[in-house]
């Protein structure tokens, strides 16, 4: 049906006046003193002649054309280019005082055949810039999930529009979709994720998925063989970081800078703690090899005693990305003078001398007290 015949139809539904003239003035003093009378035949027939060209011309349902805009704001070549944050870090300013809480953002380039570029940056410092050349199914799994997965379920109609919300103050859509993965080496993976997108450019503007939610800060997909994958270091492979943490010994302060120099205490008393002979540890790290961890660094732990438990304990380190014997892993290095919080009470970070301290206290004023004191072993 076209616009000509919505025309007709209501040029048939009701007659032409052109060219006529009557009594107005009767028929206005006639209809002051008539009974109000709705006769809604004729324009029924004028307004289902309107409805039905609507619905004849109208293209899809809400939830389709949201789809149909969400997988065109999205479409393009192979190698993703994403900028996310997933999270802040709050710090303390051991000199000033003072909390400051900081977003930190990872820009991604992934490509299949080259690998993952991950970098991290904090108020604009890089805080690592790596190459995955092996990048591996895990991260195909969660990258993917976000790019290739998302394409192709709102390619196929295996994507849903499930409801609108409001997003620093301007309108998003909400696309829900699955990501299955029980194959290719990869444990069974089934789980939910969900795109937000802008409620005018239909860009993807923030992603939740396993518990977690990335601010999609910026999204680019480019034609294979695009994209910048020149970073400060490669890896060959993903599975790295801290293994294990073992105690193979103990020593008196005088002692335990032989084990690592530049270490650090709180006094042979903090407060009413009592400190417990120093124990050496072994902390197995590095890219995983056939034989296990590439290297084992050399560190410490200081146990401040109340009764049977260690109320405050420092665990040091030589690694840039040290993890505590409680399994604290730590990802952002802070500034000199700086303590990392983190969002569990009580435990935070910092790096002093070239030496990677993490402090577990029963609170977060005895921690900040703790960091305070830090001094050399003498």
């Amino acid at each position: 049906m076209s616009v000509d015949h919505v025309k007709a139809a209501v040029e048939r539904s009701v007659p032409s006046y052109r060219g006529r003239t009557g009594d107005w003035e009767g028929v206005l003093e006639r209809a002051r003193h008539a009974p109000v009378r709705r006769d809604w035949k004729r324009p029924a027939a004028v307004v289902g002649a309107a409805i039905l060209a609507l619905v004849l011309f109208w293209p899809g349902d809400g939830g389709e054309r949201i789809l149909e805009r969400a997988r065109a704001a999205v479409a393009g070549g192979p190698v993703v280019h994403l900028v996310l944050q997933s999270r802040s870090q709050e710090f303390y300013d051991l000199r000033r005082g003072g909390l400051r809480r900081v977003p930190v953002e990872e820009e991604l380039w992934f490509d299949e055949s080259r690998g993952l570029r991950r970098i991290e940056r904090i108020d604009g410092r890089v805080l690592d810039d790596v190459l995955y050349e092996a990048a591996g199914p895990e991260v195909a799994r969660q990258f993917l999930g976000l790019t290739e997965v998302y394409r192709k379920a709102l390619a196929v109609g295996d994507a849903e529009e499930s409801g609108r919300s409001e997003i620093d103050g301007r309108e998003v859509r909400w696309i829900t979709f699955r990501v299955r993965y029980p194959e290719h080496g990869i444990a069974s993976y089934d789980a939910e994720h969900r795109v937000a997108v802008d409620g005018e450019t239909y860009e993807p503007v923030l992603w939740r998925a396993g518990g977690a939610e990335y601010r999609i800060l910026s999204w680019e997909t480019l034609p294979r063989g695009r994209g910048d994958f020149t970073a400060a270091r490669t890896e060959n492979g993903l599975v790295q970081g801290l293994y294990g943490a073992t105690r193979v010994g103990v020593r008196a302060p005088n002692e335990a800078r032989e084990v690592l120099p530049n270490a650090v205490w709180l006094g042979r008393r903090f407060g009413d703690l009592t400190l417990e002979p120093i124990r050496v540890m072994r902390y197995e790290t590095g890219p995983w090899t056939r034989g296990g961890p590439a290297e084992s660094l050399p560190g410490l732990e200081l146990c401040y005693r109340a009764g049977e438990s260690c109320a405050v304990t420092v665990s040091q380190t030589i690694a840039p990305q040290p993890m505590s014997g409680r399994g604290h892993g730590w990802s952002v290095t802070p500034a000199p003078g700086t303590l990392a919080l983190a969002d569990a009470e009580g435990l935070g970070y910092l790096v002093r001398d070239g030496v990677y301290v993490t402090i577990q206290a029963d609170s977060r004023e005895e921690l900040i007290a703790a960091a305070k004191v830090l001094t050399p072993i003498p």
